[in-house]
């Protein structure tokens, strides 16, 4: 099914969600009870457990079907299998009718499955989770407006005189069909090319007209979106691979991840192609400001815990268009493939119905993703209610999509409304604005919160465009065309009259000057809705381009007479008029002239380059040289020298006489004729190399014996396993690490099984204990690792607890580290220490802070039974010992000199006895003593507590001086000796 929002309606369904009349909190009341699934249902999505249910209690199940969860999906179903590393998606095969789809890399797989095989495919080992295909969604609307004419574009291509010719650009959306239709009334160049249009639709032909308007000399690519993740990144490569520079797209997947960016999510391909700037993605920021919702979870505090949407509201209201489907998907902040907390997210209608629930178990492996999808019967505009509970885990950042509906203006949050790819570093994405430049309401915004792999609040959008254009309406697509779809390809064909005048502006320096400039001389830099201002061409040409700066290389610059030189132009700043100066008293004025030195010699060439009013110059000195004509002489290097092999050599040619063709000789009996070849080495051995150059003037040949030695290559076999004990069944996951170039694998698991795989997996059935050998061979050599007693596979039962603790016995406040040795495979443990304090983690570190003797009590359980070990009288806590300590809060000084001393003495001591050096003693625990005297004195402090006691002392610890007396003459007279009046004193502390 293809999607497209309606703006109109969006802005209708907000206007009028205020005045709905809601159903009560007394709904979750009316939640249906389901029992929990077993571990291979827990895999499935709520949707395909109620087809697998239904399946097994013999309903039929029509096509079109309305299921509990909401989502209509006729048997067999497209579904998403992930699967656990190192698995590859070969294992789906036999339970699919066909893989249609497969990312080896992230260990994920698009298959249409029956239904009755559903359940077998979640059964296997291997699989992770299994969950439906959800629809991509275009973002695309019909309203009206005045158009695009305020971008700019048109005078950009009249100043400059450039169209875009040379410049490939990419569309990706739903469908091409009517392109024919654009074609014949001109609005479309007939070379379009079309590399796939399986989904059928017409928003491609639309985004395409944009595009060529734009940049009507641009050669245009089309290729659709796909029906999954995996399709849609391979789109990607597909447009980059037939050499688009420029790709553009109006697509995000319901399910792609809102906060994950991390290896594990998808859609690698495409966060690659943007890292590597080498190609502009240009993506619409998306048409979802009027249906998001985000916000931290907050417990109502009822028994259901559900979420607190505000001001106590347990409900999230929504509007949904007359006849309308509509999809509910609820994201939270954890990692895209280990998610341990776990939501439920349901939908009611105004009646207090429940029309669907997605009730997906998350408990450390799971997708922090619940989808609701339904349909709205009704003729005309209706409410829905949204709730969220928690089940299990942590407080976790929410995150809501209604997508085609609209949610009340008191929950909805508008910023953080991007989402997916077009939230990745490297990717212009794009927001909408009409023909005043004022921003859409529908038109998604930012910053974007990122938490994986590292935590970002990144700013998104980029740039804000005009949508509401003019297109033909082949096919019957909406006319004028409104939404970020179509303020995306204008942006597309900006770049495209850009990046083709300037070859050094290429698709990261792009983005990273957009970034770091404010296209708007209104906006303080950045803006959440506008990005870094609105996609004005000439502004944006005043900003990316380069100030004028000659630059030139030359090919060849060496050779013999007469020798023709192209010189290419590698200037910035989009120069107009060139002049050439070649050093042998020739000129030219060609952008990229051909000059043929006739004589020897070595010469200095410069460029002058004009643009406007604007020169700027350039020389190489002795850039070309042109040498007599003459025979070659042969000479080579090469590294490495020696090694195992395989061995790859890299020989790289040194003669000089600049020779025309090469000949060489491995010694292998291998030849090449490039002039840098590199040759890998199969078999050991010794081998001489032989290298014969010519030119139209003779030839040399170079001989070096014994040059290149090969040794037999290294092979040691070695292998590891995630787990080596467990409860029957056990499955483990052996790997091979072997070194060397193996070519082939033989395992023997210890219980008469074998394998050939390279990582294989492997279920114990009987209790044992296993040697566990790997044999590993390549064409040379054979090596063999065995692991006695590798395996230990015990019968099912209760767990049998046991611990050890240490230290046992010391003063307060005593660190113990409690260790779990308990056998049986416990999965959880419940500790009493003895002094009240609990702890459920299986190694706890616990503190003592009282002395006394303390009784350890250890519960294991697995799900076949517990069991309890009491340590009575284990830890013993004595008293702290008695440590003397004391500090100062000053210790120089003049008489009369006033210290305050502060006991900082261990072990709690109950009187104290304090020296001061003076003759004068204290029994205050934090005495103050004022020394009247000169002098250096040693401090002693005695501590006691019942009959034990300590010292501590201090010497020359205080150092007190005598004032400084000044008079007011250098010798005063004895009349002057009793005017004390005359005379000053100054203290220095």
């Amino acid at each position: 099914m293809l999607l497209r929002t309606r703006m109109l309606v969006l802005l209708l369904l907000i206007a009028t969600v205020q005045g709905a009349a809601g159903v009560g909190p007394d709904v979750w009341e009316k939640i249906p009870e389901r029992p929990p699934p077993g571990d291979d249902m827990a895999k499935l999505s709520s949707d395909l457990v109620d087809l697998v249910e239904m399946n097994v209690s013999g309903e039929n199940i029509p096509d079109n079907a309305a299921f509990s969860s909401g989502y209509a999906a006729p048997p067999p179903v497209t579904v998403y299998v992930s699967l656990y590393p190192p698995a590859a998606t070969d294992c789906v095969d036999p339970f699919a009718v066909e893989v249609t789809a497969r990312d080896e890399a992230r260990h994920l797989a698009v298959a249409l499955v029956r239904v009755e095989d559903l359940k077998g495919l979640a059964s296997l080992p291997e699989v992770r989770s299994v969950r439906t295909v959800l629809p991509p969604f275009f973002a695309a609307g019909s309203v009206d407006t005045e158009g695009d004419a305020i971008l700019r574009a048109e005078d950009l291509r009249d100043t400059t005189g450039y169209n875009g010719t040379g410049v490939k650009i990419g569309v990706i959306s739903d469908g091409v069909d009517h392109l024919d239709d654009a074609v014949l009334t001109g609005d479309l160049p007939p070379d379009v090319e079309v590399l796939s249009n399986t989904l059928g639709g017409d928003e491609g032909t639309a985004m395409l007209e944009i595009v060529h308007d734009i940049a009507p000399g641009a050669s245009l690519y089309f290729h659709d979106c796909g029906g999954d993740v995996i399709s849609f990144d391979e789109a990607f490569q597909d447009l980059a691979d037939a050499g688009c520079t420029i790709i553009c797209d109006d697509i995000v997947y319901l399910d792609e991840p809102y906060f994950d960016e991390s290896a594990d999510a998808p859609l690698g391909g495409i966060r690659r192609l943007a890292a590597e700037g080498d190609v502009l993605l240009v993506s619409s920021a998306g048409n979802f400001g009027l249906s998001h919702y985000q916000e931290e979870y907050r417990d109502a505090g009822n028994r259901y815990h559900t979420h607190d949407f505000g001001g106590g509201s347990v409900l999230l209201p929504f509007r949904v268009s007359a006849a309308s489907p509509a999809f509910v998907v609820l994201q939270w902040a954890d990692p895209w493939v280990a998610s341990a907390n776990d939501y439920n997210l349901y939908v009611w209608d105004r009646t207090g119905s429940l029309v669907g629930m997605s009730t997906i178990v998350q408990k450390g492996n799971g997708t922090p993703l619940e989808v609701v999808s339904f349909t709205n019967p009704d003729p005309f505009i209706a409410t829905y209610y949204a709730g969220i509970t928690r089940v299990r885990g942590s407080p976790r950042l929410l995150e809501v999509y209604t997508f085609y509906g609209a949610v009340s203006p008191d929950y909805n949050t508008p910023s953080d409304s991007i989402f997916g790819h077009p939230a990745y570093p490297g990717v212009v994405t794009v927001g909408a604005i009409d023909f005043l430049d004022t921003l859409r309401q529908y038109s998604s915004q930012g910053p974007v919160t990122i938490l994986f792999p590292a935590p970002e609040k990144r700013a998104k959008p980029e740039l804000a465009a005009t949508d509401g254009v003019q297109v033909t309406g082949a096919g019957g697509f909406p006319n004028p065309f409104y939404g970020t779809s179509a303020s995306a390809p204008h942006v597309a064909g900006i770049a495209a009259l850009l990046m083709g005048q300037d070859p050094a502006l290429n698709a990261s320096g792009f983005v990273n000057t957009i970034v770091s400039s404010s296209m708007d001389p209104y906006l303080p830099g950045y803006d959440p809705g506008y990005g870094y201002g609105k996609a004005d061409a000439v502004v944006l040409r005043s900003v990316l381009s380069p100030p004028l700066l000659a630059n030139f290389s030359a090919s060849p610059a060496a050779g013999m007479v007469p020798l023709t030189v192209r010189f290419a132009d590698l200037s910035g700043g989009s120069p107009d008029t060139w002049s050439w100066a070649f050093g042998d008293g020739n000129v030219s004025s060609d952008p990229n002239p051909v000059h043929v030195y006739e004589v020897p010699g070595v010469y200095t060439v410069n460029l002058t380059v004009m643009s406007g009013t604007s020169t700027n110059s350039t020389g190489k000195t002795g850039l070309v040289t042109a040498v007599a004509q003459g025979p070659p002489a042969a000479n080579f290097s090469a590294a490495p020298l020696s090694g195992p092999a395989p061995l790859s050599v890299n020989f790289t040619d040194a003669s000089e006489g600049f020779p025309t063709s090469w000949s060489w000789a491995f010694g292998d009996g291998n030849v090449s004729t490039d002039p840098d070849p590199r040759h890998v080495y199969a078999m050991p051995g010794t081998y001489a190399v032989n290298l014969t150059v010519r030119n139209p003037h003779g030839n040399d040949t170079l001989r070096r014996s014994d040059l290149v030695t090969v040794e037999a290559p290294l092979l040691r076999a070695n292998f590891s396993a995630n787990a080596t004990a467990g409860m029957v069944p056990f499955a483990v996951y052996f790997a091979d690490e072997s070194l060397g170039n193996v070519t082939s694998w033989s395992w023997a698991f210890g219980d008469g099984n074998v394998s050939t795989d390279p990582d294989p997996v492997h279920v114990y059935e009987v209790p044992g204990t296993y040697m566990v050998n790997l044999s590993v061979a390549d064409p040379y050599s054979r090596d063999m690792v065995s692991r006695a007693d590798f395996i230990r596979a015990v019968a099912q039962g209760p767990p049998a607890a046991n611990f050890s603790a240490a230290p046992l016995s010391g003063p307060a406040p005593l660190t113990v580290n409690f260790t779990d040795t308990s056998e049986g495979f416990p999965t959880s443990w419940s500790w009493a220490f003895g002094d009240g304090n609990l702890s459920t983690d299986p190694d706890p570190q616990y503190i003592y802070t009282l002395p006394g003797t303390y009784t350890v009590n250890l519960t294991v359980r697995n799900p076949h039974g517990n069991d309890t070990l009491r340590h009575p009288g284990l830890i013993t806590v004595t008293r702290p010992l008695l440590r003397a300590n004391f500090s100062a809060n000053a210790t120089t000084g003049v008489v009369p000199f006033a210290v305050r001393f502060a006991d900082t003495s261990a072990g709690f001591p109950t009187s104290w006895s304090w020296e001061f050096g003076d003759g004068n003693l204290s029994t205050d625990r934090h005495p103050v003593h004022v020394y009247r005297v000169p002098g250096t004195y040693t401090v002693n402090l005695t501590i006691s507590r019942g009959p034990e006691d300590a010292t501590f002392e201090r010497s020359d610890y205080v150092a007190v001086t005598a004032p400084l007396i000044l008079s007011s003459s250098p010798v005063p007279s004895d009349r002057e000796a009793g005017i004390r009046d005359l005379t000053f004193q100054e203290r220095s502390a």
